[in-house]
C-alpha cells in the first residue's frame, strides 16, 4: 500500500496526464481508507475547476493583458521554490 504522500505526487500528476490502470486502482484503494488524501483530491479538483472557470470569464471579457515578462519571471520562480521546497518536504 502506498503511503500518503506517493498518493499525493500520484493525485497531482493526474491532473496533468493520464496514469496507468494501477495507479488508478491505488488511488481509489488509498481513498476507501484516508479521509485526508480523499479531502486533497476534492481541493486540487476545486482549484482546478476555480481556475478554469476564471480563465473562461476572463476570454468572454475580452481581456486582451498581458503579464510582462518581468512579471512571468518572478511568477516562475516562486512556483519553481514552492516545487522545490514541497518535494523537500514530500521526501
Amino acid at each position: 500500500m502506498k503511503s500518503c504522500r506517493e498518493i499525493s505526487k500520484l493525485v497531482s500528476r493526474s491532473l496533468d496526464e493520464s496514469l496507468p490502470f494501477w495507479s488508478q486502482v491505488q488511488i481509489k484503494m488509498h481513498f476507501l481508507m484516508c479521509q485526508g488524501c480523499r479531502r486533497f483530491n476534492q481541493q486540487l479538483k476545486f482549484v482546478q475547476h476555480a481556475v478554469r472557470k476564471m480563465c473562461e470569464v476572463k476570454v468572454c471579457l475580452g481581456s486582451q493583458e498581458k503579464l510582462s515578462q518581468p512579471g512571468r519571471e518572478r511568477i516562475q520562480k516562486t512556483i519553481d521554490a514552492a516545487k522545490w521546497s514541497y518535494n523537500e518536504k514530500m521526501d
